[in-house]
């Protein structure tokens, strides 16, 4: 006579694990190398420091940041605090490669502000705007924030009269929603920025244009 069948508590019962719980997990214990053509994102580390604090502390960048670095000191604090928000499911930080190049030219992160919501943010070297750099990477990034970390609504504010970038964003197919006065605080003036957003439910652009 075969042994009766136990009914388990649902508590002990296996459960399945949903597909973006699964990829959260992946992505936060540690950040995959993203690529896209010539163009390779990967986790901001040490070795990082010293091409992007440079790139910070340029004029031309510079006076379009809120809290650019201005050292090493404050990088190792952000690389702290970004790796900590990472494993949290709060940050993904990358830093821009391109090929032919040692030093990173720049970085690109999702900032993550409410369930599903996230900020996209980015800088580059002067000397590759508009040579097919920006493009690339805030596609593969966008595609990231979307896929992995299972972001619906991208957000990002651009300085009013930082007309480049105004453009750039509106090649990856941000749409404008308006105006946030004095929202751009620098260390020496305060600007309007405009709001963007871009959905996961929004048709990506066909473009040709260089970024």
């Amino acid at each position: 006579m075969p042994p009766p069948r136990l009914s388990l508590p649902a508590s002990f019962r296996r459960r399945r694990v949903p597909k973006a719980t699964l990829a959260a997990r992946r992505w936060t214990s540690g950040l995959p190398i993203l690529r896209r053509g010539a163009v390779t994102l990967r986790e901001i580390e040490e070795a990082d420091g010293p091409a992007i604090v440079a790139l910070y502390r340029l004029a031309r960048v510079r006076r379009h940041m809120s809290q650019p670095f201005k050292g090493a000191t404050e990088f190792d604090a952000f690389l702290e605090w970004s790796r900590a928000s990472r494993l949290k499911g709060r940050y993904a930080g990358f830093a821009i490669h391109v090929a032919g190049t040692r030093k990173a030219v720049g970085m690109i992160y999702a900032w993550v502000t409410a369930r599903g919501v996230a900020e996209l943010g980015y800088a580059l070297h002067p000397s590759v705007w508009g040579r097919g750099v920006f493009l690339p990477a805030a596609r593969a990034m966008c595609d990231f924030a979307f896929g992995a970390m299972d972001i619906h609504r991208l957000e990002m504010r651009v300085g009013a009269g930082n007309h480049r970038a105004l453009a750039a964003t509106r090649k990856i197919g941000a749409r404008a929603e308006g105006t946030l006065r004095d929202a751009l605080i620098t260390e020496r003036s305060h600007g309007d920025a405009i709001l963007f957003s871009l959905l996961s439910s929004d048709g990506r652009p066909v473009r040709s244009a260089v970024g």
